[in-house]
């Protein structure tokens, strides 16, 4: 007997679909969330392509337990301002929050 294998797609919005998401959203990846590690992060982040790890990891955490916001959305960012961005990495350590 041949077994099927179907596969599903798990849909999401963008942050900015939501007008509350977006305020959310636009403090964050602009470094004003009024949070100094989440906030810093990003802004080192966004002016020279680096975080550390651990930075990195409590920034996902926010972005996805706090904000609600889609991991993915976050991977994303990341992807365009990490200077040693490496996709399994990355997209890895996203999947984790």
């Amino acid at each position: 007997q041949q077994q099927q294998f179907t596969t599903t797609t798990s849909e999401w919005n963008h942050p900015l679909t939501n007008p509350t998401t977006a305020i959310h959203w636009n403090k964050f990846v602009t470094g004003h969330t009024g949070l100094p590690l989440i906030d810093a992060g990003l802004r080192q982040l966004a002016s020279t392509g680096y975080c550390s790890n651990r930075v990195r990891q409590n920034i996902a955490s926010f972005l996805t337990k706090d904000l609600k916001i889609d991991w993915r959305v976050g991977a994303e960012l990341f992807q365009f301002l990490l200077e040693d961005h490496c996709v399994g990495a990355n997209w890895g350590n996203w999947l984790y929050f």
